[in-house]
């Protein structure tokens, strides 16, 4: 099902994303400033994964032969 893919990428995205950012900002700077800088780099990679997730997702659904358009490149073509 479609909807459990987009769930399992959030899944894995935020714990991910969260850790190498913390990992990234201790190690950057060893103290709280680097616990904060972790939490807002690892939310943007959380963010970068899911948007990805979104993306590769759509593109499996145009291999697919799928077409969300009424009137699309695949009507387009057969005229």
């Amino acid at each position: 099902m479609p909807g459990d893919q987009r769930n399992d990428n959030a899944a894995w995205a935020w714990p991910v994303g969260l850790l190498l950012g913390l990992v990234m900002g201790l190690v950057i700077f060893r103290n709280v400033i680097g616990v904060a800088f972790g939490i807002a780099i690892g939310t943007a990679f959380a963010l970068a994964f899911l948007e990805a997730g979104k993306r590769s997702a759509a593109g499996e659904k145009d291999a697919a032969g799928e077409d969300d358009t009424p009137g699309g490149e695949r009507d387009a073509r057969r005229r």
